[in-house]
Protein backbone atom coordinates (compact mmCIF):
# COMPACT_ATOMS: atom_id res chain seq x y z
CA UNK A 1 0.00 0.00 0.00
CA UNK A 2 0.93 3.33 -0.78
CA UNK A 3 2.04 6.16 1.98
CA UNK A 4 -0.28 8.60 1.20
CA UNK A 5 -2.79 5.87 1.32
CA UNK A 6 -1.93 4.99 5.21
CA UNK A 7 -1.83 8.51 5.64
CA UNK A 8 -4.93 8.95 4.39
CA UNK A 9 -6.34 6.39 6.36
CA UNK A 10 -7.58 4.14 3.84
CA UNK A 11 -7.10 0.73 4.81
CA UNK A 12 -3.89 -1.19 2.98
CA UNK A 13 -4.15 -3.71 -0.37
CA UNK A 14 -4.21 -7.16 0.91
CA UNK A 15 -0.76 -9.04 -0.19
CA UNK A 16 -0.92 -11.86 -2.53
CA UNK A 17 0.12 -14.05 0.07
CA UNK A 18 -2.34 -12.71 2.17
CA UNK A 19 -5.38 -13.90 -0.25
CA UNK A 20 -3.43 -17.13 -0.89
CA UNK A 21 -3.16 -17.77 2.86
CA UNK A 22 -7.37 -17.03 2.88
CA UNK A 23 -7.51 -19.04 0.17
CA UNK A 24 -5.96 -22.39 1.44
CA UNK A 25 -7.71 -21.56 5.14
CA UNK A 26 -10.89 -21.88 2.87
CA UNK A 27 -9.73 -25.20 0.95
CA UNK A 28 -8.74 -26.64 4.46
CA UNK A 29 -12.48 -26.37 5.74
CA UNK A 30 -14.20 -27.31 2.45
CA UNK A 31 -11.79 -30.38 2.80
CA UNK A 32 -12.86 -31.23 5.95
CA UNK A 33 -16.28 -31.05 5.22
CA UNK A 34 -15.74 -33.01 2.29
CA UNK A 35 -13.84 -35.76 3.92
CA UNK A 36 -15.88 -36.00 7.42
CA UNK A 37 -19.18 -35.48 5.42
CA UNK A 38 -20.08 -37.02 1.67
CA UNK A 39 -16.36 -38.53 0.93
CA UNK A 40 -16.52 -38.13 -2.78
CA UNK A 41 -13.56 -40.15 -4.23
CA UNK A 42 -11.31 -36.62 -3.97
CA UNK A 43 -12.06 -36.14 -0.89
CA UNK A 44 -8.73 -37.32 1.48
CA UNK A 45 -6.54 -35.83 -1.29
CA UNK A 46 -8.05 -32.17 -0.65
CA UNK A 47 -8.23 -32.48 2.83
CA UNK A 48 -4.69 -33.17 3.55
CA UNK A 49 -3.11 -30.94 0.65
CA UNK A 50 -4.95 -28.14 1.79
CA UNK A 51 -3.84 -28.59 5.11
CA UNK A 52 -0.26 -29.33 3.70
CA UNK A 53 -0.50 -25.55 2.05
CA UNK A 54 -1.59 -23.81 5.20
CA UNK A 55 0.93 -25.70 7.32
CA UNK A 56 3.58 -24.83 5.10
CA UNK A 57 2.18 -21.14 4.85
CA UNK A 58 2.51 -20.50 8.38
CA UNK A 59 6.12 -22.30 8.67
CA UNK A 60 7.49 -19.79 6.01
CA UNK A 61 6.01 -17.30 7.38
CA UNK A 62 7.22 -17.78 10.85
CA UNK A 63 10.79 -18.28 9.74
CA UNK A 64 10.67 -15.25 7.26
CA UNK A 65 9.30 -12.86 10.39
CA UNK A 66 12.00 -14.43 12.61
CA UNK A 67 14.39 -13.43 10.35
CA UNK A 68 13.70 -9.96 9.28
CA UNK A 69 13.28 -9.78 13.83
CA UNK A 70 10.02 -9.37 14.14
CA UNK A 71 8.13 -10.29 17.16
CA UNK A 72 4.81 -12.04 17.62
CA UNK A 73 3.32 -9.70 19.87
CA UNK A 74 0.17 -8.67 18.90
CA UNK A 75 -3.03 -10.47 21.03
CA UNK A 76 -4.54 -12.00 17.83
CA UNK A 77 -0.91 -14.15 18.06
CA UNK A 78 -1.48 -15.29 21.43
CA UNK A 79 -5.32 -16.19 20.67
CA UNK A 80 -3.70 -18.11 17.66
CA UNK A 81 -1.28 -20.04 20.42
CA UNK A 82 -3.92 -20.57 22.71
CA UNK A 83 -6.67 -21.59 20.54
CA UNK A 84 -4.29 -23.91 18.55
CA UNK A 85 -3.32 -25.90 22.26
CA UNK A 86 -6.99 -26.32 23.11
CA UNK A 87 -7.59 -27.73 19.84
CA UNK A 88 -4.55 -30.00 19.86
CA UNK A 89 -5.68 -30.96 23.18
CA UNK A 90 -9.34 -32.03 22.35
CA UNK A 91 -7.93 -34.02 18.90
CA UNK A 92 -5.47 -36.15 21.22
CA UNK A 93 -8.25 -36.73 23.54
CA UNK A 94 -10.94 -37.35 21.15
CA UNK A 95 -9.12 -39.93 18.76
CA UNK A 96 -11.37 -42.75 18.07
CA UNK A 97 -9.08 -44.98 20.52
CA UNK A 98 -9.88 -42.38 23.45
CA UNK A 99 -11.90 -43.41 26.18
CA UNK A 100 -13.27 -40.11 25.55
CA UNK A 101 -14.45 -40.75 21.94
CA UNK A 102 -18.06 -41.24 22.14
CA UNK A 103 -19.62 -41.63 18.71
CA UNK A 104 -23.06 -41.04 20.81
CA UNK A 105 -22.75 -38.51 22.01
CA UNK A 106 -23.31 -34.07 20.85
CA UNK A 107 -20.61 -33.05 21.61
CA UNK A 108 -17.63 -34.55 19.69
CA UNK A 109 -13.75 -33.85 21.05
CA UNK A 110 -13.03 -33.91 17.28
CA UNK A 111 -15.31 -31.38 16.05
CA UNK A 112 -14.14 -29.12 19.07
CA UNK A 113 -10.47 -29.42 17.00
CA UNK A 114 -12.10 -28.15 14.42
CA UNK A 115 -13.11 -25.44 15.40
CA UNK A 116 -10.88 -23.89 17.32
CA UNK A 117 -7.73 -24.77 14.89
CA UNK A 118 -10.28 -22.60 12.64
CA UNK A 119 -10.41 -19.65 15.16
CA UNK A 120 -6.81 -20.59 15.59
CA UNK A 121 -5.89 -19.72 11.70
CA UNK A 122 -8.43 -16.40 12.05
CA UNK A 123 -6.52 -15.29 14.73
CA UNK A 124 -3.05 -16.51 13.24
CA UNK A 125 -4.24 -14.58 9.72
CA UNK A 126 -5.15 -11.49 11.71
CA UNK A 127 -1.80 -11.18 13.83
CA UNK A 128 0.00 -11.06 10.83
CA UNK A 129 -1.87 -8.56 9.17
CA UNK A 130 -1.17 -6.44 12.25
CA UNK A 131 2.39 -7.40 11.79
CA UNK A 132 3.16 -6.85 8.23
CA UNK A 133 5.71 -5.06 7.15
CA UNK A 134 5.27 -2.08 4.14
Amino acid sequence: ASRSARRSGAPPKPRVESLVFGASVVATGLGSVLYHGPQPSHANTVHDLSIIAVASQVAYYEVRYRLRGRPAEANSFRVALASFGIGAAAFVLGRTSSPLCDTDSPVQLHGAWHLLVALSLAAYGRARLENRSP
